[in-house]
C-alpha cells in the first residue's frame, strides 16, 4: 500500500522496503511477481504500470551500460522476451557477435540460452522481417555468416528452437520468394523429391545433404539407405555402398532459399516440418538431428552386443587400450562435436582425459574379478577401448562412462583396498601405488562424472556473490578439514577492523597466508595463518563483493600448500616458500582449467586471472597452456 504521492515508485512513501544485494535476484523477483501475470508491451498501457515500466527500463538499461562480457549476459538473462523489443538492435547484435567469438554453451552461464532470447528478442524488435535475415547473412570472419557459425555452435534443443525461429521470420519476409535476386543465377528445382523415414530405430533418407560453404547448400539423391547405416558402423563400408546407389543428379540452393517438399506431413525427420514451403537448411538441419540420433542408437547397440556376446571384461583384456596407453602419459578422448565446434580443452563437452596410470591401475585391479565395482569398471573400460579404436565419443558412450564410473565410486573403499596391492613398473624397479598415485586416480574419476570429490575439499561451485551464511558453511568445513581459518573481513568485523581500514584504501580480492606474519601488503598488520582473507565492503575503487570465484582462488592456493604439506611434512614451509610466485599462480589456473565444467567457472572470469597472470609475470600464456601443468612433476625437477 503506497502513501504520499503515487504512481511513481522513486518518489512514492513506501510501506514496505525490500533491499537486494544482487541485481540478477532483483530482477528474478520481478520475474516472479510482475511478469508472471503481465508478459507484453500493451500490459504496461496504463499510467501507473507504465511509470513502473519505465522505471524498470531505466534500470536495465543502466545495468547494460555498466556491465560487459559475462555479468552483461547475466543481465540478459533475466530480461524478459518482450522486454528485448526496448533494447537497441544494434547493441543486441553487438552482443550476439561478442558471444560468438566464444564457447555458446550452457556450462556455467547459459550462453546457449541467453543466445536464442537474443534472437527471439530481436526477431521481434525487426518490424520487417527481412532486416533481420540480412544481419544473419552479414559476413563473420570471412568465410562465414552469422548464421553459419550459429548453425553450427548451437546444439540440441536450442538447436530446433534456432531452426524452427528462423523458418517463423523466413515465412514473414521476401526470403520465401522464389525471385528473390539472392537466387537469381540458381536453376534448381523448386519441388524436391525428398522422402524421410524411420526403420529398425534409424533414420534415413533418400537425400544427402551437405554444406559446400556457409551460403550454399548441395542437395545430392540417394537411392539407398544402407550407406548411412553402413557409415555409422563402419565409414569405409558406407562409402563403398554409396559409390553404387547414387547415380541421380545434384542440386545446389542457398540456405534460405525457398523448396517444397510432397507429402511433408509424412516425413520422418529429425526436425518436425510444419509448412510444406520452407527454406532449404531446414531440411539440411533435420538431417544432421537424424545423424547424431543414428549415432547415439549405433553406439548402444555397439556395447551391448559386446557386452551381451562376449562379457564386458573379455574384449581381448582391453588390448589396444593397453597399448595406447604405455605410450602416453595421458589419453584423450574427444567426440567428433566437440572437436567440430573447437570446444576440446579439458573440461569440453565429449571430452574425457586420463593419465596412463589410472588406465593401468584399472586394467590390473578389474582382472578376472566379478564384484560389482569391478563389473561397472570394467564397461568403462569397455568404452576407452572402443575410443581407441576410433569410435566417437558422442553423447551415449560418454554417458555410459560417465554411468559407470558413478557407479563404480560407490565402493570407493573397496577399489582403495585392491589400489593398495597394485605394484607398477618405476624404471628398472617395481613399487606399490603411493598415496598420490591413489589420490590422482580417484580425482580422475571423479572428473569423469563431473564432480567434485567428497562434495568439493577444495572446489566449490560458482554461485556468483557468496551469501554470509554461504561464507560461514565453507569457513566451517575449510576449518574441520585442515584446520585453516577462513576470515571474512568486513565492517562487522571487529577482530580485523585495522585491517579493514586499511584494505578499504588499498583493496586486494583476498589474500592466502601460510604463516603468522606481518603482512607485506598492509605493513605493520599482523596476520594470523595458516588463514583465508576475504573482503567486503566499500573502498577507494567501489564495492567489493566476495564472490565464489575469489574464493575458489584462494582455496587453490591452500590446496598447494596442503598437497607440499603431505609431500614434505618435515620442511613444508622451506619447500612452499622456494617456489616462485609465478608457479603459485600456475598451479592456482591450473586447478581452474582442469575444475572449469564440473563446478561451472566461465571463460570470463578465468581469462581475467589469466590477463593479470600476464601483466605480472610479462608472459603470453592461453589457457591451454596451463592444462599439462603438474606440481609433483615440478617439484621432482626442483630437486
Amino acid at each position: 500500500m503506497e502513501k504520499g504521492i503515487r504512481f511513481n515508485s522513486f518518489m512514492a512513501e513506501r510501506a514496505i522496503k525490500l533491499e537486494f544485494n544482487y541485481y540478477g535476484a532483483l530482477l528474478e523477483f520481478i520475474n516472479q511477481t510482475v511478469f508472471n501475470y503481465y508478459d507484453s508491451l500493451e500490459a504496461f498501457s496504463s499510467t501507473n504500470r507504465s511509470l513502473f515500466f519505465s522505471d524498470y527500463t531505466d534500470f536495465i538499461n543502466h545495468l547494460l551500460k555498466k556491465y560487459r562480457g559475462k555479468q552483461k549476459l547475466q543481465v540478459l538473462y533475466y530480461i524478459p522476451i518482450f522486454v528485448f523489443q526496448k533494447i537497441k538492435p544494434k547493441f543486441l547484435w553487438d552482443t550476439l557477435d561478442e558471444i560468438l567469438e566464444g564457447m555458446v554453451t550452457n556450462l556455467g552461464l547459459n550462453v546457449e540460452d541467453i543466445t536464442i532470447k537474443i534472437l527471439e528478442g530481436l526477431s521481434k524488435n525487426h518490424e520487417n522481417k527481412d532486416d533481420f535475415i540480412k544481419e544473419l547473412l552479414v559476413s563473420y570472419d570471412k568465410k562465414e555468416t552469422r548464421f553459419s557459425i550459429l548453425y553450427s555452435k548451437l546444439n540440441g534443443e536450442n538447436f530446433k528452437k534456432f531452426v524452427n525461429l528462423i523458418h517463423v521470420v523466413w515465412f514473414n519476409s521476401s526470403y520465401k520468394n522464389p525471385d528473390n535476386k539472392l537466387y537469381i543465377n540458381n536453376e534448381s528445382p523448386f519441388v524436391v523429391n525428398y522422402e524421410a523415414k524411420k526403420e529398425f530405430t534409424f533414420f534415413y533418407s533418400n537425400m544427402n545433404i551437405s554444406w559446400i560453404n556457409a551460403n550454399l547448400l548441395k542437395y545430392e539423391p540417394d537411392t539407398s539407405w544402407w550407406d548411412e547405416i553402413a557409415s555409422i558402423l563402419h565409414p569405409a563400408i558406407g562409402e563403398a555402398v554409396k559409390h553404387f546407389t547414387e547415380t541421380e543428379k545434384s542440386f545446389y540452393y542457398h540456405p534460405f532459399q525457398p523448396i517444397a517438399v510432397n507429402n511433408f506431413q509424412k516425413q520422418q525427420t529429425g526436425v518436425a516440418l510444419t509448412s510444406p514451403l520452407f527454406p532449404a537448411f531446414v531440411l539440411k538441419a533435420g538431417e544432421d538431428v537424424a545423424f547424431w540420433e543414428n549415432t547415439a542408437t549405433a553406439a548402444e547397440y555397439t556395447v551391448d552386443i559386446i557386452t551381451t556376446f562376449s562379457g564386458v571384461g573379455n574384449i581381448a583384456k582391453f588390448r589396444h587400450l593397453y597399448k595406447v596407453s604405455s605410450k602416453a602419459s595421458k589419453l584423450r578422448f574427444i567426440s567428433r562435436a566437440a572437436k567440430a565446434v573447437k570446444t576440446a580443452a579439458r573440461g569440453a563437452v565429449g571430452v574425457i582425459e586420463i593419465s596412463s596410470g589410472t588406465v593401468n591401475a584399472l586394467l590390473k585391479i578389474t582382472d578376472q574379478r566379478d564384484e560389482p565395482w569391478a563389473k561397472e569398471l570394467s564397461e568403462f573400460l569397455l568404452i576407452l577401448e572402443l575410443c581407441s579404436l576410433g569410435a566417437d565419443l558422442g553423447e551415449f558412450l560418454l554417458k555410459r562412462a560417465r554411468t559407470s564410473a558413478k557407479n563404480a565410486l560407490e565402493y570407493e573403499d573397496e577399489i582403495r583396498k585392491q589400489l593398495n596391492e597394485v605394484v607398477i613398473d618405476d624404471g628398472n624397479s617395481t613399487r606399490k601405488l603411493s598415496e598420490a598415485d591413489k589420490e590422482k586416480f580417484f580425482d580422475e574419476l571423479y572428473e569423469v562424472v563431473e564432480k567434485t570429490r567428497n562434495a568439493g575439499k577444495y572446489t566449490i561451485q560458482n554461485e556468483g556473490v557468496i551469501s554470509i551464511a554461504k561464507f560461514n558453511k565453507i569457513a566451517k568445513r575449510i576449518k574441520k578439514e585442515y584446520g585453516v581459518d577462513m576470515f571474512l573481513v568486513d565492517r562487522n568485523n571487529e577482530q580485523w577492523s585495522e585491517l579493514f581500514k586499511r584494505w578499504q584504501k588499498e583493496p586486494l580480492d583476498g589474500m592466502w597466508v601460510d604463516q603468522p606474519l606481518n603482512s607485506r601488503n598492509y605493513p605493520g598488520i599482523k596476520l594470523d595463518g595458516p588463514a583465508l582473507y576475504l573482503f567486503r565492503g566499500s573502498t577507494s575503487r567501489g564495492f567489493y563483493e566476495v564472490t565464489s570465484y575469489t574464493v575458489q582462488h584462494e582455496l587453490f592456493h591452500l590446496k598447494m600448500w596442503h598437497s607440499i604439506k603431505e609431500l614434505y611434512p618435515k620442511n613444508y614451509l622451506t619447500k612452499f616458500h622456494e617456489i616462485p610466485d609465478e608457479i603459485h599462480e600456475t598451479f592456482v589456473l591450473s586447478e581452474f582449467v582442469k575444475a572449469k565444467k564440473y563446478t561451472k567457472w566461465s571463460d570470463q572470469d578465468i581469462l581475467t586471472d589469466l590477463k593479470a597472470f600476464n601483466e605480472n609475470f610479462a608472459r603470453n600464456m592461453k589457457l591451454e597452456d596451463f592444462e599439462k601443468f603438474d606440481l609433483e612433476i615440478y617439484l621432482k625437477n626442483l630437486k
